[in-house]
């Protein structure tokens, strides 16, 4: 098992390190744990798990989840361990104050947390943070390259 007990762990090496064990085609791992947010880069290197397991088996999972998690090119490649929600939570008071909606698109968050910050700052409050997923810059500067590829 590879985990930040016996390695050095850094979640912006995270992708590295699964990819350069993945890529040496090591037989020492019998088992995988990866994001689904690499499926694409991961795939090649995965077997096809449908012809390890019985249909009956494959059908307990929501298709739906399965088929946006553990499948890519046709190949199931992975099964869900966890399925996280993502919930955005609005400050209610600022959005009224400011005749604003709850986003609920990136860009309609981008705009609105652009415009209730420029107004707050005229007010000089200046202790806002619009947007915090816990995310750090280079995580977000990936995730959206990843994504602006997935576009192309």
């Amino acid at each position: 098992m590879l985990s930040n007990v016996n390695s050095s762990y850094s979640l912006i090496n995270y992708g590295t390190t699964t990819d350069s064990i993945l890529k040496k085609k090591t037989h020492k791992y019998d088992m995988v744990f990866y994001d689904n947010l690499y499926i694409s880069e991961y795939e090649p290197y995965l077997i096809d798990l449908a012809e390890y397991f019985d249909n009956d088996d494959i059908d307990k999972f929501d298709q739906d989840i399965l088929n946006r998690m553990g499948r890519h090119n046709n190949r199931l490649v992975g099964f869900p361990a966890k399925v996280s929600y993502s919930v955005l939570f609005s400050n209610k008071i600022l959005l009224d104050r400011y005749n604003k909606s709850v986003p609920k698109t990136w860009d309609e968050l981008i705009l609105t947390s652009k415009e209730i910050l420029n107004e707050e700052k005229k007010l000089n409050n200046t202790n806002l943070i619009a947007y915090n997923g816990l995310v750090n810059e280079i995580q977000l500067i990936l995730h959206f390259q990843i994504l602006q590829v997935k576009k192309q």
